[in-house]
């Protein structure tokens, strides 16, 4: 069995050809982990904007990079509840939800270089 140390070696190791011909966990049959995290009793619950009723983040990504400019300016103002809905679900958010044995499918997908 590996320890935590030598699985974080690998990994910085930069050797991705021998990652790549490691067997996923689905092909070595393990189940899929679980599509969210359990909480604990008592947690505060946040109901977020569903991604269909989102009326941010309208824009075509062609007018994105024309109109990207580099300014920083920050706020103390905290981020609406939507602008917060969004910027969840444009990282990490569900575009198909998986079921009868098809996996889900994610708005990102990280894929090693």
């Amino acid at each position: 069995m590996t320890s935590m140390t030598d699985n974080r070696k690998f990994l910085k190791s930069g050797d991705w050809e021998n990652w790549r011909r490691e067997p996923t966990d689905q092909q070595r049959g393990l189940p899929p982990p679980p599509v969210e995290k359990p909480y604990p009793d008592g947690a505060v619950l946040v109901d977020l904007v569903l991604p269909g009723d989102l009326t941010v983040g309208a824009m075509t990504v062609i007018q994105a990079i024309r109109q990207r400019r580099s300014r920083r300016r920050f706020t103390s103002d905290p981020l609406t509840l939507e602008e917060l809905s969004f910027l969840l679900w444009a990282t990490q958010g569900l575009s198909r939800p998986g079921g009868g044995g098809s996996p889900s499918l994610r708005t990102v997908r990280w894929r090693a270089a």
